[in-house]
């Protein structure tokens, strides 16, 4: 028997949403990295914004290692969904900048702003 959309959508709305123990530790370890940006004060006063590279919040860049990383696809949904909860949580907004201006000298930003 074929199995039915429903349950393929079940199936994979689970794996979406179970983050396993070695993903939350890299979570905590990014969360670590970030709030070490908030407590040194490396926030823009202006826009009270703190920018953080895109790909670190992506887990695509591994700021301790200053190494690209090889997370699968739904692994990295998942912990970019953790890591957005998280700060949500905790009272930021969360938004995301892409250039797309075509310069090579900007860089794409995961923002946290104070509401």
């Amino acid at each position: 028997m074929a199995t039915t959309v429903k349950e393929f959508l079940k199936d994979r709305e689970n794996i979406i949403n179970t983050i396993t123990a070695k993903e939350l530790e890299i979570v905590e370890m990014t969360e670590t990295y970030i709030d070490e940006k908030i407590i040194n004060k490396c926030i823009d006063t202006v826009s009270n914004e703190i920018k953080v590279d895109l790909c670190i919040a992506q887990f695509k860049w591994n700021p301790f290692t200053n190494s690209t990383t090889s997370y699968s696809e739904t692994s990295r949904l998942r912990m970019i969904k953790e890591l957005n909860k998280r700060y949500t949580d905790a009272g930021w907004k969360v938004k995301i900048f892409i250039d797309d201006s075509g310069s090579m000298n900007e860089a794409d930003f995961w923002i946290l702003k104070i509401k």
